[in-house]
């Protein structure tokens, strides 16, 4: 595939920039100016240049063109806030020159379809943006942008990726879909990927380390995920065993309370005998003092009588 730089060609003032990681979206527009079969590239560009500023815009606001010779055009850097979505800002514009609606309802191209899917392909890939975020310019803001004709390729593409069935076909490209969308994808799939030849692979040795770098990911989650569910038995065996421990500690306690309980109902009954004993001896005490202070008053009145 091959990008015509015109770069900064089509414009009369900048636009303002932003980062390339805040590009989330690929928005996908018709030019709705019906060209004539005569009409060079040049001419096209200029066309839509003309329409844009006539607008009040700094010029071709589309960051890619694509004419229906299936020629690629990149007239805005990525870092270019163009305007072209209403947004503008979390997206990179791609215009296919015709008119994919009514009342003219043009078809696009083989080439134009066979070049879109390869930029979009390599967009996605360099700027790591979901085929569900390869969107029309209705989606966006009240428009027929990019035309009913376009617009069902698109939302055919926002489901599948690059294994479409429409415009050029490319196996490699199919199986390359997965590794643009891994996350969206079964682990089974690879068996399909792994079809591939080997001369393929070493043909395309960015796939091949894309694809190792992918399952590697999957490893890695997998190990991930297998360590969390071990940490988390190594979690409940420790629960249990503090739980048993506890358990163990309760029954001490029992057991504790119940000897105590024990102790107390002896010592009980030892007070019980006791108290029972002396109310039993209370009388004879009573009666051996009341028979001492008498035999003290004898010896008393004894002694006074005698002159002691």
């Amino acid at each position: 595939m091959k990008i015509i730089d015109k770069i900064g060609k089509y414009k009369t003032r900048d636009w303002h920039q932003r980062k390339p990681s805040e590009i989330r979206y690929i928005t996908i527009h018709h030019s709705a100016i019906k060209s004539t079969n005569n009409q060079n590239d040049e001419e096209t560009l200029k066309t839509i240049k003309k329409h844009h500023q006539a607008k009040g815009w700094p010029g071709l606001s589309f960051h890619y063109v694509i004419t229906k010779n299936g020629k690629i055009y990149q007239i805005n850097k990525h870092e270019d806030i163009t305007w072209h979505d209403r947004v503008n800002r979390d997206s990179i514009g791609i215009v296919l020159d015709g008119y994919f609606h009514e009342p003219h309802n043009e078809t696009p191209t083989k080439e134009q379809l066979k070049s879109l899917k390869n930029l979009l392909y390599k967009l996605r890939k360099d700027l790591a943006i979901h085929s569900k975020n390869v969107i029309s310019h209705r989606e966006r803001s009240s428009t027929d942008c990019p035309g009913d004709i376009l617009n069902k390729y698109i939302q055919e593409y926002k489901k599948k990726g690059n294994a479409v069935s429409w415009g050029y076909i490319d196996e490699k490209m199919k199986q390359m879909e997965i590794i643009l969308n891994p996350k969206e994808r079964i682990p089974d799939e690879w068996s399909e990927s792994l079809k591939l030849n080997q001369e393929e692979w070493f043909n395309n040795k960015w796939s091949f380390e894309k694809l190792l770098e992918n399952v590697n990911q999957w490893y890695e989650s997998t190990i991930m995920q297998t360590k969390v569910l071990e940490n988390k038995d190594e979690e409940i065996k420790i629960l249990k065993d503090t739980n048993n421990n506890l358990q163990k500690q309760v029954n001490a306690l029992q057991n504790i309370i119940e000897e105590n309980n024990k102790v107390i109902k002896n010592q009980k009954k030892e007070l019980s005998e006791l108290e029972e004993k002396i109310s039993n001896k209370t009388p004879l005490i009573y009666l051996l003092k009341l028979l001492f202070q008498k035999i003290k008053r004898l010896f008393k009145s004894t002694g006074a009588r005698s002159g002691i």
